[in-house]
């Protein structure tokens, strides 16, 4: 699992609707890329938002679109740089450059990531008009969703479709974007932590992580789980991880309890519909875990929901206690 190094906001002067449109490639209102120099880390938009404003109390009709794509370029960016808030004074330099111009770049365009409408007004009519989104800023468990970049890769914002002449339309444009390390992880030796020791119970029963095969041994995800343990336990520290089957729910419910060794418990509420449809929400009011706790756990909390879809018919409690 990826860590996560930094989250960063880039939010561009007003903008005005153009009168032609933009084509991403030498024409558009950003370029966010990730210069090919990089190595192991990435880029990622979690969401492009656009907050329209009224310049002149004018008729407008013209169906004017703001569109994202991905592309790849070669050169060396050398035009206007926009300005990048770091929404933590500690976090390092962006790795995303973000350009107004694409000036020293050959940009190749691909694949429209997303779209939005701007909002049309008529002549004496109040105009207070939503913010839209070309991509949302969706929710931290479905990150799969955000656009990620590689080095020599990046998104184009551009106006895809035409304005009016003089059009009175206005807008801001601002992207929310993080950075990932992609260093490739130390390969898990098979024998234990030195200096830890690892016990398991299932369902109340003491499960032999060293001898023969059991119920619970023989499954793939089981030892799914105790590896991300294992990994969560060398970067971390913890005292347990547990699984409990709340009583007599229906459908099934389940609390997951990881207690970190430094900053206590944090405690997921698991409730299943089906086999493949899971919900679940988390509760973290109690959670004193520092912000890289929380991303350094997310494997781990991953392949908990993972085993619990494929085993919830046959799982009352699995407790794995990490002793020193």
């Amino acid at each position: 699992m990826a860590l996560t190094t930094g989250l960063y906001r880039t939010v561009l002067a007003q903008q005005a609707v153009s009168l032609l449109a933009q084509n991403g490639v030498s024409t558009g209102l950003l370029w966010a890329l990730v210069p090919s120099s990089v190595v192991n880390k990435k880029g990622r938009v979690r969401g492009v938002k656009i907050d329209p404003q009224v310049g002149a109390n004018a008729d407008v009709f013209a169906a004017t679109r703001i569109s994202a794509s991905r592309f790849t370029y070669v050169g060396t960016p050398v035009g206007p740089s926009a300005e990048i808030c770091s929404l933590r004074s500690d976090y390092p330099t962006p790795v995303l450059d973000v350009r107004t111009a694409p000036t020293g770049l050959t940009v190749t365009l691909g694949a429209r990531a997303g779209s939005t409408g701007l909002f049309a007004q008529k002549t004496g009519t109040a105009q207070l008009p939503e913010p839209s989104f070309v991509l949302p800023e969706v929710i931290p468990s479905r990150e799969e969703e955000w656009l990620t970049l590689a080095p020599s890769e990046g998104m184009v914002i551009y106006q895809d479709t035409a304005g009016i002449a003089s059009d009175p339309r206005r807008f801001t444009l601002s992207i929310l974007h993080d950075e990932i390390d992609t260093t490739p992880p130390a390969p898990m030796p098979p024998q234990p932590i030195p200096g830890t020791m690892i016990t398991c119970l299932a369902n109340g029963f003491p499960v032999n992580l060293a001898g023969a095969l059991d119920g619970w041994l023989s499954y793939s995800d089981f030892w799914d789980l105790y590896y991300a343990v294992r990994s969560a336990n060398a970067v971390v520290g913890l005292n347990q991880v547990a699984i409990t089957r709340i009583p007599g729910s229906l459908p099934p419910r389940f609390d997951v309890l990881i207690d970190l060794a430094a900053n206590g418990d944090w405690t997921l509420h698991f409730e299943f519909v089906s086999p493949i449809n899971p919900y679940f929400s988390i509760d973290i009011g109690t959670t004193r875990w520092r912000w890289s706790e929380v991303e350094q756990t997310r494997g781990l909390r991953s392949i908990c929901a993972t085993f619990l879809s494929h085993h919830m018919s046959r799982l009352d409690s699995l407790v794995f206690t990490v002793s020193p």
